[in-house]
Formats: structure tokens, C-alpha cells, sequence
């Protein structure tokens, strides 16, 4: 793992950024910002399981294709990246069940997902409540 690999994923209610351990909690009455710092050996998972999907080569962001089924709410996720000091931006969408490059849009999913277990193993992020903004 590079020296410099940090990255930053943001969902719908929830933000981390591995460089700083801000990790965030939208709430109808504010935010709630904890730091949780990952130690190596998670870094180096989600680094290695970038690479594994080459993360480097997503669009920036994911769009449907032409013949695909579109759904509300959606959300969006974004990841940003550094590694040997290239900064890279990819965001995908549940807007649409089908993806131009699909299978890249899949592993996208399979990251954030990977991201998500990681955290939640937190003993200060399981006890944040989750968030209660809803969504129609």
C-alpha cells in the first residue's frame, strides 16, 4: 500500500474520510461527527480490494444504460481516492438497476459495501444511532 493511499466515501446521511477519522451522522436536528481512524490492516484491505477491481479505471461517474428501469428514492455514493499521489473520483447511483460498464458498477457497490463492513466493526460508529432522515 502506498505511503499516501487515503480515500473518502460519501453515502446519502453518512461521510468518512480515512485522512482525517472524521467519520459523519446526518440527523433532522445536525450532523454528528465522531473520529475513527483505521489502522493498516484496513487500509490495506480496501486498498487491495481497489486495485482488485481497478477502482483507477471507473468512470467518474456511472451512467445508466439506455434500457434500464429507473426507481425513488435514489441515492448516490461517492468515492474519492489517492494512491502514489493521483487523485481519482468515481459516484454511482441506484436512479437506474442498469449501468452503462455494469460490471465496474457492481464492483463499485462491492467497495462501498467493503468500506461499510469495515466501519461498522467500530465500537464508536455502532453505538452512533442511525440516521433519521427518510426519504420519499
Amino acid at each position: 500500500m502506498p505511503d499516501d493511499f487515503a480515500f473518502k466515501i460519501i453515502w446519502s446521511t453518512t461521510s468518512y474520510d480515512s485522512e482525517t477519522g472524521k467519520y459523519s451522522e446526518r440527523y433532522t436536528y445536525g450532523d454528528s461527527v465522531i473520529t475513527a481512524y483505521l489502522n493498516k490492516k484496513e487500509l490495506e484491505s480496501i486498498y487491495r480490494f481497489s486495485e482488485q477491481i481497478k477502482f483507477s479505471t471507473f468512470p467518474p461517474e456511472f451512467r445508466c444504460a439506455t434500457k434500464s428501469d429507473t426507481g425513488f428514492p435514489f441515492f448516490d455514493t461517492t468515492i474519492e481516492m489517492t494512491v502514489n499521489s493521483k487523485y481519482m473520483k468515481s459516484k454511482n447511483t441506484t436512479f437506474c438497476d442498469t449501468k452503462e460498464r455494469n460490471n465496474d458498477a457492481e464492483n463499485f457497490d462491492r467497495l462501498s459495501d467493503e468500506i461499510s463492513k469495515i466501519l461498522k466493526k467500530r465500537e464508536k460508529i455502532k453505538k452512533m444511532p442511525n440516521s433519521d432522515i427518510m426519504f420519499m
